[in-house]
């Protein structure tokens, strides 16, 4: 298969850690093609192969992404007060360094206090701890 696809799996406990048990194959746009994207078109970066990393130039870019940041304290709140919020929090995208959040599913927050995220980053730990964050002064503990 070559193109976007989806694999849905089961992770369960087991004594070594976890187990991933493959469920199903979707030869079709799914729930990740949207961060995908997000990280590719805001960094310019491209996928290698090679080493299973998107690179941006010399610099590998990682991401972390929720389609699910929820409170009740969002609900009612326009898409424009929460995107203000989010770049007086220094919590917006930065084009210089590409990296940051890019937001999405912002017209769910008036009516369902709910929106999603990709956090990006320099480094694994740069995108959770971005990604962390933001949850936190978005969404609540």
């Amino acid at each position: 298969m070559v193109g976007l696809f989806g694999m849905d799996f089961f992770a369960l406990k087991a004594d070594a850690g976890y187990a991933a048990l493959l469920c199903e194959i979707n030869l079709r746009i799914g729930g990740t093609t949207h961060p995908f994207g997000a990280a590719v078109l805001t960094t310019g970066a491209r996928y290698d192969p090679a080493t299973g990393q998107l690179m941006s130039g010399d610099q590998p870019k990682f991401y972390t992404a929720t389609d699910n940041c929820a409170s009740g304290c969002l609900r009612g709140r326009t898409p424009g007060e929460v995107m203000r919020t989010a770049d007086r929090l220094g919590l917006g995208f930065d084009a210089e360094r590409r990296t940051g959040n890019v937001f999405h599913l912002l017209g769910a927050i008036p009516e369902h206090g709910k929106l999603g995220f990709t956090s990006i980053g320099d480094s694994r730990e740069e995108a959770d701890e971005l990604h962390a964050l933001t949850r936190r002064l978005l969404c609540g503990p």
